[in-house]
């Protein structure tokens, strides 16, 4: 099997992967209507404020697997289908080099995410000495979301890392060839230890 193939394979693979997350991430999203009168009292039980922010969690996480799915797939349609171009090492280097930019992306992502979150809880503790709860409210939202879409960059760059990895040791031969990945400093991103809370589904687990 050609480099060009088993890169493709691993793609694809990520592909399939990031395809099963996105329908799970559907699944578990609430259907609250605030045309029903009752909607509200609902809101203000636990239950309810659990569900609201099970939701948020869910629509950042299978958001960010579709944009993943999407550009992997457009990766995947760039690459010549046959012929002798298929075991182009040249070919094998364009898609590693795609593949690095979206990995910066999603640690981009994170960063800006991450960034967000930690300089609000301030103003979070803040507002609620104001007494100011409707921005506590809006505010407190607002970091479920980025926090969510914190924690699914972070997946999502995991995997894209990992990848990169394998593919970089395919072309050992010709270090040259070699591409550097995305320097991220001390971004806990680079760390595939770091838990996530039990409350996100990392896309390493198998969810199908």
């Amino acid at each position: 099997m050609s480099k060009n193939q088993t890169f493709n394979s691993r793609i694809r693979l990520l592909v399939a992967k990031s395809f099963k997350a996105e329908k799970l991430y559907c699944s578990l999203r609430s259907d609250f209507s605030f045309q029903n009168p009752e909607t509200l009292n609902k809101i203000i039980s636990s239950t309810g404020i659990g569900e609201i922010a099970n939701d948020i969690r869910a629509r950042e996480w299978q958001r960010c697997h579709n944009d993943l799915r999407i550009a992997l797939n457009k990766i995947l349609s760039d690459a010549p289908l046959h012929g002798a171009e298929i075991t182009s090492t040249s070919r094998v280097s364009a898609q590693q080099r795609a593949l690095a930019g979206l990995l910066a992306e999603f640690r981009s992502c994170y960063d800006a995410e991450r960034k967000f979150v930690d300089e609000s809880v301030d103003t979070l503790f803040e507002a609620g000495k104001r007494e100011e709860f409707g921005h506590v409210l809006k505010l407190s939202l607002e970091l479920i979301r980025a926090k969510s879409r914190a924690q699914a960059a972070k997946a999502v760059a995991d995997e894209l890392n990992s990848v990169l990895q394998v593919s970089n040791a395919l072309v050992l031969k010709n270090p040259s060839e070699a591409i550097p990945l995305p320097r991220n400093g001390t971004n806990p991103v680079a760390s595939t230890e770091q838990e996530l809370p039990t409350n996100v589904i990392p896309l390493r687990r198998k969810v199908g």
